[in-house]
């Protein structure tokens, strides 16, 4: 959960982010730096969302040519997703943007995104992941109501910031 949770977003918030911000801390702006972070982000969770539409997709389900139920219910989380690393991914672009171009009030994107990213697959986990590690018991509801409100906080916070940052740079 820890690796999931910290490793993962500081490793990939790192790659893009840095990626990015190689190609534009000579020339560009902060706002061209954040809106290819974004598409950065956003591409990566297209990737990503595919393959993991794959264990998604029961091979009965393919076989009959028929998507049931669960798959609307990963799509729709699957949104939630792509606001989440296209935002995380701007932050982190505009950190090492910052960090490249001397401009330090744009170094906290970099912990912005990996919070950010964490924070979502942390609430992924509560919600799929206590029937995953227990394997004892029944799955939480609890933690599935806990999980699920916060992936929607997460979710509008993330757009939020998307609309008012796309502007404010």
């Amino acid at each position: 959960l820890s690796a999931l949770s910290l490793v993962v977003p500081l490793n990939e918030e790192f790659w893009k982010g840095m990626l990015v911000a190689f190609f534009f801390f000579r020339r560009g702006s902060a706002a061209r730096c954040f809106v290819w972070g974004v598409l950065a982000g956003t591409g990566f969770n297209l990737l990503e969302t595919f393959v993991n539409s794959l264990g998604a997709i029961s091979p009965e389900a393919l076989a009959d040519r028929t998507i049931g139920t669960a798959w609307w219910w990963f799509a729709t989380a699957r949104a939630g997703t792509a606001a989440m690393h296209g935002l995380a991914s701007g932050l982190s672009a505009l950190g090492f943007y910052g960090l490249l171009r001397g401009r330090p009030r744009y170094l906290l994107g970099y912990c912005g995104g990996v919070l950010l990213h964490g924070t979502w697959n942390l609430l992924v986990y509560a919600v799929w992941g206590d029937a995953i590690f227990s394997q004892a018991g029944p799955d939480s509801l609890a933690l599935d109501i806990a999980g699920i409100s916060g992936m929607v906080l997460v979710f509008a916070a993330s757009l939020a910031l998307l609309w008012y940052l796309s502007g404010a740079l």
